[in-house]
């Protein structure tokens, strides 16, 4: 498990996620944008999830259908869902 913070820029607020390291990225995304919508009442589906997560220490959007740690994200790490 790593601990992660996610920069959300639509509302200019991050959050603490505790994630496996070897979930996809595509699942990690999911997992995100149900919490966050839960939290803002959103009645987007995360399975048709219109966000991409970037990797804000080199600023590159992760791939999708890697683990976590394929796309290089370390604990500590923050991510950007934009």
């Amino acid at each position: 498990m790593i601990m992660v913070d996610i920069y959300v820029a639509s509302v200019d607020a991050a959050y603490d996620f505790e994630m496996d390291e070897e979930i996809t990225t595509g699942e990690a995304l999911r997992q995100i944008t149900g919490i966050l919508g839960m939290l803002y009442h959103s009645e987007e589906d995360p399975e048709r999830c219109p966000f991409l997560l970037c990797l804000s220490r080199d600023s590159r959007i992760l791939p999708d259908g890697v683990s976590l740690r394929e796309a290089g994200v370390e604990n500590g790490d923050r991510l950007l869902l934009v």
